[in-house]
């Protein structure tokens, strides 16, 4: 028989995951989304290096009691965030 995570333990190892990553030095600078969805733990944003997607992982995978963990972080490509800046931002880089 399968245990089912209620929604308040849901919410809460959702918050504690979300507060980890903010408050960990590697990670505390990034956008990540958490999000328990039918028994698995899922991660969405995205970070400026493969390393840094790493370490958002290990974060969690530490917290995640057990659950199945699905990293949809994705890594910026080289070059994206120039791209994304308005040419009034490019004067004062």
């Amino acid at each position: 028989m399968t245990r089912r995570r209620s929604s308040v333990g849901r919410g809460h190892l959702e918050s504690h995951l979300r507060r980890a990553i903010a408050e960990d030095e590697r990670t505390n600078v990034l956008d990540i989304e958490v999000k328990i969805i039918d028994g698995r733990l899922h991660l969405r944003g995205e970070v400026p290096s493969s390393a840094l997607r790493v370490a958002v992982e290990t974060i969690v995978e530490e917290l995640a009691e057990g659950l199945p963990i699905e990293n949809q972080v994705r890594v910026q490509e080289a070059g994206q965030a120039m791209r994304e800046r308005s040419p009034s931002q490019w004067a004062g880089s």
